[in-house]
């Protein structure tokens, strides 16, 4: 009996041992079974971010080569991607081969980030990204001309912007002496050389001379000027050019060509920044007074020296490599004969002076270039003296028949920047034909005399062959010139808002997009985002997230 009993114990302690074995399986099968559920939802999760990163807006990428999603899915509303996920972890959780049955309870969108936040900061990341596959620093250095090594090399750039920028103290001073010494000196006897006549363009005054006459002095000039009026005042002669407006000078033949329809600029990305622009309102040279009010232009040439001599950011470099890769303009015309639409035919033109039309950005940059050119052609001029004393004959001329002696100094500087005024629209339309002109200028480089100022419309701008400049890189004067395309990199980097080319650049995405994608409006752009869900499965609840980033 008793032994009967001790079997009865063991099967007791058996079948408890096999309960609790079989306890432990069913738990761990169903730790394994949550875990799954859990990881099979945390996939699913993700493969909904994959699905939304998946619907970035294809014109944004094929052209420009940003990644951005348009949240509102054009116009659909902002819940419309919530909804997109939902469906889409409603239709991989719930299949009917599948073992779990999920319950998608929520699904959020959070911490959206904008291509247009903190002043396009996301915009910046993926043009950085995206340029240093395609443009490596070292070689947008080459392009730009070292523009932003801020190294003292052999190129001799920090050396000439330095005499540019201490000249002006040299000009005032000499004036102040002259004034001091009292009087001009001019001497009516003074004998003028064949060379000056020619220059003057009053050769003609030796076709009577035999070879016992005496040489020409400045009196004879002032009484061959009374009868033939050959010499006329400068200032007379820009006057028409000022009223006919800077591109019928400089690009006479293309004016026709340029849009003068307003783009509707109310909606972009830059319709609610106020950045500060340039002035184009160049000096009067009526008077004395016209050369003294130089303060503002001085200012600005003393910042492109800056920049010259300064370190540019790795990431401004390659904002301006992107905008010359991916826009076209006057000189870098990269999409100007394909399919595509272009609300701006020049679009770097508008990214830099965001006008609305055309003709008035191109206008704009022909101005700025004036500008930038003025200030090394003025200093040139009132430091040659050669230059210094044509303008001095040439008021002399004018003066002395009038009795207005008095005039001849400030008359004399009045011309000097009359002529390197002219000077300057000739360094524009050179750039607008896509030579290159020297930073400097010299007595080989200077391309206008004096009498031809009156013609400045007419004035050829010659032309520089491939050959030609192979054989100017062995000469530091031409190594020194710039083209178009490097000014306009200087000018880009010199913008007094410098976030505001960026907007710009998505202004110019979003109205090419919108001719094929009326709604989309690239302020709905998101780049990177984080989707929160919450899942239920037999009664078990899991609060998941994913991270969606097309930031590097």
């Amino acid at each position: 009996m008793e032994h009967k009993r001790n079997k009865g114990q063991v099967t007791v302690y058996a079948c408890g041992i096999t309960a609790v074995c079989l306890i432990l399986v069913i738990a761990v099968l169903q730790g394994v079974r949550i875990h799954e559920a859990k990881s099979r939802g945390y996939q699913a999760v993700l493969g909904a971010v994959r699905s939304l990163k998946g619907d970035y807006q294809p014109d944004l990428f094929r052209r420009y080569h940003i990644f951005a999603i348009d949240d509102t899915y054009y116009g659909r509303g902002e819940g419309y991607m919530e909804e997109r996920a939902m469906d889409y972890l409603r239709s991989n959780l719930n299949s009917r081969q599948s073992l779990y049955a999920f319950d998608v309870v929520d699904c959020a969108v959070v911490d959206r980030h904008y291509l247009v936040e903190d002043d396009c900061a996301d915009l910046k990341l993926q043009i950085t990204d995206y340029m240093k596959e395609k443009l490596p620093v070292d070689a947008a250095r080459i392009l730009f001309g070292e523009f932003g090594s801020g190294e003292s090399g052999d190129n001799g750039y920090e050396n000439e912007y330095s005499k540019e920028t201490d000249a002006w103290p040299e000009i005032w001073r000499k004036s102040r002496e002259r004034s001091e010494e009292g009087g001009t000196g001019i001497d009516l006897d003074r004998q003028v050389s064949d060379q000056e006549l020619r220059e003057l363009g009053m050769e003609d005054i030796m076709k009577d001379r035999t070879a016992d006459s005496a040489p020409v002095t400045v009196e004879d000039l002032i009484n061959y000027n009374q009868e033939n009026h050959v010499l006329e005042d400068p200032r007379k002669s820009l006057s028409p050019m000022y009223s006919k407006g800077i591109l019928y000078l400089v690009m006479p033949d293309r004016v026709s060509d340029l849009s003068t329809e307003d783009v509707n600029l109310s909606k972009v990305p830059s319709a609610n920044m106020q950045g500060s622009g340039w002035s184009y309102l160049i000096p009067n040279f009526t008077g004395i007074s016209g050369i003294q009010n130089l303060t503002s232009y001085i200012k600005e040439d003393r910042e492109l020296s800056s920049f010259r001599q300064g370190q540019v950011q790795e990431n401004e470099l390659y904002g301006i490599a992107y905008a010359f890769d991916s826009f076209q303009g006057i000189q870098n015309p990269l999409y100007q004969d394909d399919a595509e639409y272009h609300a701006f035919d020049y679009e770097l033109e508008y990214i830099l002076m965001g006008k609305a039309s055309d003709a008035e950005n191109v206008k704009a940059v022909a101005n700025r270039l004036l500008v930038i050119r003025l200030i090394p052609n003025m200093i040139y001029a009132f430091t040659d003296k050669e230059m210094e004393m044509q303008a001095e004959t040439v008021a002399t001329i004018i003066c002395v028949p009038i009795d207005m002696e008095a005039l001849i100094e400030p008359l004399t500087y009045v011309f000097l920047a009359c002529w390197g005024y002219a000077e300057s629209i000739m360094d524009v339309k050179a750039l607008f034909q896509g030579e290159r002109v020297p930073v400097i200028k010299s007595d080989q480089t200077w391309q206008l005399s004096i009498t031809n100022i009156a013609a400045l419309a007419e004035q050829e701008v010659p032309k520089t062959s491939n050959a030609q400049r192979q054989d100017n890189m062995e000469d530091q004067d031409a190594s020194l010139g710039l083209n178009y395309s490097e000014y306009m990199a200087i000018m880009l980097a010199l913008m007094p808002d410098s976030n505001m080319k960026y907007y710009r650049m998505l202004d110019v995405m979003e109205l090419n997009i919108q001719e094929a994608v009326p709604e989309f409006e690239i302020e709905h752009g998101i780049d990177e985002f984080r989707l929160q869900t919450q899942l239920e499965e037999h009664g078990a609840a899991w609060y998941l997230e994913g991270v969606g980033s097309y930031i590097p």
